[in-house]
């Protein structure tokens, strides 16, 4: 038995976003800085719940800060787990008071996932059914050999008796012949 080894997938991140610091006015800008985000990481945002929110947006809402655009979703727990589950850019702000124009964003770059290790080849034994017999229409009755009874009596030293003897001694070859070639062709 073969016991094949594949390389084992990477493991999912959880990011805290602003680290130690958290989701708030004291957030460090330069935070995403180094890291690398990838598809099935995660990114925790932790604030106080009511004093800020987690909101992502489009690219031109993100740069103009407006409260007001394109909102794709809103988080507002306080503890929110956002799934990183496709590659490209992805836009988030504070959409409480000024939070935005104080520098309460982040924009972050998703990288697509692993390549998914390959799947283990199956080899498939060869086709073992058996092929299909066919069978031959059944030969015409070879008359049977002559029983000692019908042999002539006794052998002679004649040209006849060795050509009587000749000639049954071919009826049994054939009758084997044809015999052999039936059993050869049920068993093919």
């Amino acid at each position: 038995m073969a016991a094949a080894f594949l390389p084992a997938p990477a493991l999912a991140e959880i990011f805290l976003v602003g680290g130690t610091t958290g989701w708030n006015l004291s957030y460090p800008i330069g935070w995403p800085e180094g890291k690398t985000f990838k598809v099935g990481d995660s990114l925790v945002f932790d604030y106080p719940k009511g004093q800020f929110t987690v909101t992502e947006v489009d690219s031109e809402t993100f740069r103009e800060c407006n409260l007001q655009g394109n909102t794709i979703h809103e988080w507002t727990s306080g503890h929110d787990v956002v799934p990183l589950e496709n590659p490209g850019r992805r836009w988030f702000f504070s959409s409480l008071a000024n939070h935005c124009n104080l520098g309460l964003k982040l924009v972050v770059s998703v990288a697509g996932a692993l390549a998914p290790a390959p799947a283990p080849e199956h080899h498939q034994p060869p086709n073992l059914a058996p092929s299909p017999v066919t069978v031959p229409p059944a030969p015409t009755p070879v008359s049977p050999a002559p029983t000692p009874e019908e042999a002539p009596p006794s052998p002679d030293k004649s040209s006849a008796g060795l050509n009587n003897r000749y000639k049954v001694g071919e009826a049994v070859a054939r009758a084997a012949v044809v015999a052999g070639a039936v059993v050869a062709a049920v068993f093919v």
